[in-house]
């Protein structure tokens, strides 16, 4: 929630609609907060989506109060938000009240809406950015379609610090360009760019030692992310890079802490049409570990995993 007058990208917005899920905890007006903050970046219509799972027909009169209700709060954060980051264009709001299984109902909406990206909270509960992911937030993230942001509760309440992960994947190259994209659109001058690598095993026999393997395997770490740099030399920001040892998800969540990152910007990695396999092992680790909200960006592939998840519901 930057306070600074965001700049607008000269290519055409990545996201024309954004899709809260709340879930009435006490972290809800932080995720709503996100995502108001997001839409307003991106010029983005907000659709905030409750689902009630423990229903009683007799009270289905209750429904509209409680959208109405629900209404005027996302309007008023929606409003708070703007005056905050000194904008007066409005973002428009829709609000939906369903009944059922929060993940399956919350897959319609994406299905009917068709939102860029989600923005849910990590769990429900207090405030705590050390609790675990949520089953809902897991079956959710596995599941969405679109790029997802996954809220925790973290010390600063703007984003003035966005950290990226890549590993030279296509999806990875997505990520940097959503990453560049928000960092400019929220007036940022910078982000980091963060790269894992390991020492991979049989260096004594190859006759080197350990420090040797190590810098030789940096050496290549470091030639891949300026390749990586190399496509995006026309950033509107500046990159600072970190090539790091040791395994990737520990590196990413350990660098956003040291350099207290707002927002962790990563790309799914995609291997399966299925979409509870769709997520890559260390994406998934960050979203489960970090302690800052993750973004996780995906590609096409996804959607073919959600419709064919969708059809089973």
């Amino acid at each position: 929630m930057a306070k600074q007058t965001s700049k607008r990208a000269a290519k055409s917005s990545r996201i024309s609609r954004v899709l809260c899920a709340m879930d009435l905890t006490a972290t809800s007006h932080l995720v709503l907060a996100e995502a108001a903050e997001l839409a307003q970046a991106y010029d983005a219509h907000l659709d905030v989506v409750h689902v009630v799972e423990q229903w009683d027909k007799r009270y289905d009169f209750l429904v509209e109060d409680l959208t109405k209700s629900l209404a005027k709060e996302a309007k008023e954060k929606v409003a708070a938000e703007l005056a905050h980051l000194r904008k007066h264009h409005p973002v428009s709001v829709d609000v939906i009240v369903k009944q059922g299984s929060a993940v399956d109902e919350v897959a319609k909406v994406m299905q009917e809406r068709k939102p860029e990206l989600l923005v849910i909270g990590a769990y429900g509960g207090e405030p705590d950015n050390k609790q675990p992911l949520g089953t809902v937030a897991e079956r959710l993230l596995a599941l969405s379609p679109c790029s997802v942001l996954v809220y925790r509760p973290c010390p600063s309440q703007d984003i003035a610090k966005i950290l990226c992960a890549t590993d030279g994947s296509p999806t990875a190259r997505m990520a940097l360009d959503w990453a560049i994209d928000l960092a400019v659109r929220e007036g940022l001058t910078g982000l980091d760019l963060v790269n894992a690598y390991e020492v991979p095993t049989g260096y004594i026999e190859a006759g080197m030692t350990y420090e040797t393997a190590r810098e030789k395997m940096k050496k290549l770490h470091e030639e891949d992310v300026a390749k990586v740099l190399s496509k995006v030399k026309n950033a509107q920001v500046k990159i600072h890079t970190i090539v790091d040892n040791g395994p990737s998800a520990d590196v990413i969540c350990q660098n956003a802490e040291a350099r207290r990152a707002d927002l962790i910007v990563i790309g799914s990695r995609g291997r399966s049409v299925f979409a509870r396999f769709l997520l890559g092992s260390v994406t998934t680790k960050v979203v489960r570990h970090a302690r800052t909200p993750v973004l996780v960006v995906k590609d096409e592939a996804h959607k073919v995993g959600f419709i064919e998840a969708l059809l089973a519901l």
